[in-house]
């Protein structure tokens, strides 16, 4: 169920290009079950502490039961693309682009955390989030000189091989920067 925090976007799944995603794409081919694709937005945009915008489903494996686990610390798991043809990355890109990006600047405006970038065409998106801080040249030691801000949205840039659990740079970039906000760190 889309929570209600989400509503103001939400009617551009009634408009081109979406809707004839909906009507004509969708019935014969998708990744991801059709009554599943917008469970991203059953999270309040209130409770995100941390955005991993990545291409699409599927793109980077993970488990969904730690997906179900970092939601529930404030993690929301977005991509530009919400469902792909199988087999064919990319293949819906063209379709959820630009809702995608209403996306981004909304949760960008309305509730500023820390982004997960993962891979160029999650970075590609950095112009649609007001009041960016990139931490890309902020190196472990160097990190502690982070300014800390309530209304910059932080930006962590990674590559496509990440994986949760590992001891991957931009998940110490992003419980460093919740130290420094006075918020509760993630347990990745």
């Amino acid at each position: 169920m889309v929570d209600k925090s989400w509503f103001p976007i939400m009617n551009l799944i009634y408009q081109d290009p979406l809707l004839t995603l909906r009507t004509k794409v969708l019935p014969e081919i998708s990744y991801q079950p059709k009554n599943k694709v917008f469970d991203v937005f059953s999270m309040p945009m209130k409770d995100i502490r941390v955005v991993i915008l990545r291409q699409e489903p599927y793109s980077i494996p993970i488990k969904v039961k730690d997906i179900e686990y970092l939601k529930e610390q404030g993690v929301l798991f977005l991509n530009v693309a919400l469902t792909v043809e199988t087999g064919k990355s990319g293949s819906h890109l063209q379709y959820w682009e630009d809702f995608t990006k209403r996306v981004v600047s909304h949760i960008a405006m309305y509730s500023p955390c820390i982004w997960i970038m993962v891979g160029r065409k999650a970075q590609s998106f950095v112009p649609y989030i007001k009041n960016p801080f990139n931490t890309k040249d902020y190196s472990k030691i160097t990190l502690e000189k982070i300014p800390i801000n309530s209304d910059w949205n932080y930006i962590i840039p990674t590559k496509t091989s990440m994986k949760i659990g590992d001891a991957n740079d931009c998940f110490h970039y992003a419980n460093r920067v919740l130290q420094k906000k006075r918020m509760p760190t993630i347990d990745w």
